[in-house]
């Protein structure tokens, strides 16, 4: 069978990845040309090797998303495909695989009686008709050379204007025009219907939500990059399940092209639950010591001297030798300080920089040191003594000990924190999950306000960075307390920053670049091309399930006890706040 290919790609950095080189290769087979529409900016190097399996590159603007990018060629082609092809193979870049060998897809759907095919539907809501999902196509012959076809591609790139008319007129309005057209199509995966599955947190598209299943009992040979998306109406994330199910099911696909586009596009909330972010140690395990030596520094803002005894203990836990850097407004803990070489024996150099109390922990950490001083280092960790008047000491002192003792807990954590530095040049951070005690008393906290997110915004203007938008929960170390490579953060600390640029005390609650700053530094390293890593105890990961298995399991109420806990949680934020506003008079 002759067919032509019509290859969309789209890339937000104007980039070529090596998985859609793989998908474009593995098409060679089953095509007689193919042509690569670049609705994204391509660089010579980049056409180069599409060109090695393709036929032919078209640059473009993105109007009218594939839709528009088709309608544009089928239009050229129009001649051509009624004289030499069988059929037509619309797909686009969204998606990896193959995951398992395309002849299987084409050996089954060759006998299929069907105008159009595809891979997966979309079953159908009340808000979204039921279509063929459109990131790859076949349109065989006659629904090919048909008026209707024709019409639809000449008429349907003015109409997309945005993303959600792609969708809807371009996807759904393609089935839906050519099912009334007398035309029919099938779909390769013809699973079971899973509508009522959305009381379990499966909800349409099934293709995003239920790919792990697909792909291990009814081999899905493409998974779509959605699939590892966090979105806020889903409440299951599953990168991890994903990449379980294509080991499991045998398929020789290269992980490594599905993490290393996520990690350069996609946020870091879709790529918090893959294999392999959340680095688990044993208290007992044994100490391994890092493969390559490294030089580190230990950034400490010491605010609270009194509260001095309580770091040393976990600074006990640093198995490798290490510099101190302490930061204080004044030099009343230098006597202390001076007594730590006995205490700490791979400290080897200590330094008190006095600053200036604006901005917390994090004007010290950019104001007291150039550049270039933190270029030294191989590896940082930041630490401050954290104190929230606002807030009753029993919480802030169970979030602190949490941050501490899955940072500094064990030698042997230290040291697997240190090995991935040490072998994965990659590593930008590493930090702990959120603290429970926080996650369960006040959620929203994790989100933060609109007002950090709008500061955030403007910091990486100011640093010249977009990473992608984030599209579910940030993932940041909270309370700015973090391993990094300092290299992974030269931006920020060439950004020229000044005591002056953070709003004196009293802090307020949000909107500060202090608050911007926590959130944002994950998403600076990515933008830098680095990944992250999260660290914690295998106890304490015990402890944290058990905790929100039965805070899921006991506090899931009725309409009725629900109400109940709105009013109350009402009158406890008016008596609260009406207390702030008295003693502030």
């Amino acid at each position: 069978m002759k067919r032509l290919l019509l290859f969309v790609h789209y890339d937000r950095d104007g980039m070529v990845d090596d998985h859609i080189l793989y998908l474009l290769s593995a098409l060679v087979p089953f095509r007689q040309e193919a042509v690569v529409i670049a609705n994204s900016p391509v660089t010579e190097a980049d056409e180069s090797r599409l060109l090695k399996v393709a036929d032919r590159v078209v640059r473009r603007e993105n109007r009218g998303f594939d839709f528009g990018a088709w309608g544009d060629l089928i239009g050229e082609y129009e001649f051509r495909l009624e004289q030499e092809f069988d059929s037509l193979l619309l797909v686009n870049g969204t998606c990896f695989g193959p995951l398992f060998p395309l002849q299987e897809m084409f050996d089954a759907m060759a006998d299929k009686e069907a105008d159009f095919w595809g891979v997966t539907q979309y079953t159908g809501t009340s808000s979204m008709p039921e279509h063929l999902q459109s990131y790859f196509m076949e349109i065989r012959k006659p629904m090919l050379t048909s008026a209707e076809f024709r019409k639809f591609f000449r008429e349907v790139g003015e109409k997309c204007v945005d993303f959600a008319h792609a969708v809807r007129l371009g996807e759904a309005g393609f089935s839906q025009t050519m099912l009334k057209a007398g035309f029919k199509y099938r779909s390769y995966i013809e699973m079971n219907d899973l509508r009522e599955a959305r009381n379990v947190g499966i909800c349409e598209a099934f293709s995003h939500n239920c790919a792990a299943n697909l792909i291990e009992k009814y081999r899905l040979p493409l998974v779509k990059v959605k699939a590892f998306a966090q979105v806020s109406h889903a409440p299951v994330f599953r990168g991890d399940d994903i990449i379980n199910a294509i080991r499991c099911s045998k398929s020789a696909y290269p992980e490594k092209f599905i993490y290393s586009f996520l990690r350069r596009t996609a946020p870091l909330s879709w790529q918090k639950n893959l294999p392999g972010k959340l680095l688990i140690a044993d208290r007992t395990d044994e100490v391994v010591m890092p493969s390559k030596p490294l030089k580190m520094a230990v950034f400490f803002h010491c605010f609270y001297p009194e509260m001095l005894s309580f770091a040393v203990e976990y600074l006990k836990n640093i198995p490798v030798d290490f510099d101190l850097l302490v930061t204080a407004p004044d030099d009343s803990a230098d006597k202390d300080l001076q007594l730590l070489p006995e205490k700490l024996p791979h400290l080897q150099n200590i330094r008190l920089l006095i600053a200036e109390n604006r901005g917390r922990d994090i004007a010290p950490w950019l104001c007291a040191l150039p550049c270039e001083e933190h270029l030294q280092y191989d590896v940082v960790l930041k630490l401050h003594l954290k104190k929230t008047p606002q807030m009753p000491e029993i919480f802030t002192d169970s979030w602190m000990k949490f941050l501490y003792d899955n940072l500094l807990g064990s030698p042997a954590l230290v040291a697997a924190v240190l090995e991935n530095f040490a072998v994965n040049e990659n590593i930008g951070t590493v930090f702990t999950p959120y603290p429970p005690e926080v996650t369960l008393q006040c959620p929203t906290a994790y989100a933060g306000h609109p007002d950090d997110a709008a500061k955030g915004k403007e910091i990486l203007r100011r640093l010249h960075l977009n990473p992608p938008e984030e599209s579910g929960m940030p993932v940041f170390g909270v309370g700015t307390m973090f391993y990094y490579r300092p290299a992974a953060l030269e931006k920020l600390f060439r950004a020229d920053w000044k005591p002056e640029d953070f709003p004196a005390e009293p802090l307020p609650w949000r909107g500060t670049a202090a608050h911007a700053m926590e959130r944002i530094i994950p998403y600076i390293i990515q933008a830098q091309g680095y990944d992250f890593r999260q660290c914690i105890h295998l106890d304490q990961l015990q402890s944290a399930f058990r905790k929100y298995e039965n805070r899921v399991i006991c506090f899931t109420p009725s309409l009725k006890e629900a109400l109940k806990f709105v009013k109350q949680a009402l009158v406890t934020s008016l008596h609260y706040r009406l207390g702030r506003f008295f003693r502030r008079k």
